[in-house]
């Protein structure tokens, strides 16, 4: 997960001076260490998800520690998830300097609600709020906002007939790229799952992949 600092991806515009020249500075985001004996604790819970996973829920506690100036998670107050939850109803749009993708939003708020739950079950957080994940839960009028993301372009059949009809097929190699290259299209295949394809999964004479 590339460690306790690997969440804190949020910009951040504080600077100290570097000392070289009258205006230089290096960008540096505010550390909160509160947290990290807690944080140690849930890498070890989080040992379960792949990285990519753990970094993502890293990410947003560290927004939701910075949102609150780094406060202990086991002091939280409903207060403090309404105002981590209105930030995120914020980010959603886009005239925002620091704006997010709705699928962003919506992750973090997934990722932050989980985070409380687990936290709910540790000790030394008895005093947490019960229903303090419910806060953080986002109403589908937040995003009604957004803009809607244009459809992405994809190549049409026929597009995709004449590029297959352009491929070599002199050897066996050419004639196997151009097989998985049809069979992708013809049956809306993922990468993973063409490789993983046999004979048995296609009727050739019900004109389908099972």
């Amino acid at each position: 997960s590339g460690g306790l600092l690997a969440g804190m991806t949020d910009e951040e515009k504080d600077q100290i001076p570097s000392g070289i020249g009258i205006e230089a500075g290096v960008l540096m985001p505010k550390l909160y260490l509160g947290n990290d004996r807690t944080l140690y604790k849930w890498l070890i819970y989080a040992g379960r998800f792949d990285e990519k996973t753990v970094d993502g829920h890293l990410s947003a506690i560290r927004y939701c520690e910075e949102i609150c100036e780094g406060k202990r998670f086991d002091r939280y107050t409903v207060e403090d998830a309404a105002r981590v939850r209105d930030d995120l109803k914020r980010r959603v749009h886009k005239d925002e300097d620091d704006s997010l993708s709705t699928s962003t939003v919506k992750h973090r708020a997934s990722h932050l609600v989980s985070f409380f739950e687990w936290c709910l079950k540790q000790d030394g957080f008895s005093r947490l709020p019960k229903d303090l994940s419910a806060y953080l839960q986002l109403p589908k009028a937040a995003f009604a906002s957004a803009p809607v993301r244009a459809p992405r372009a994809f190549p049409t059949i026929d597009a995709a007939e004449t590029l297959l009809l352009a491929m070599q097929s002199t050897s066996l190699c050419d004639r196997r790229a151009r097989a998985i290259f049809a069979i992708a299209f013809l049956g809306a295949l993922r990468a993973d799952t063409v490789i993983s394809l046999r004979l048995k999964h296609v009727d050739l004479a019900g004109r389908r992949v099972i």
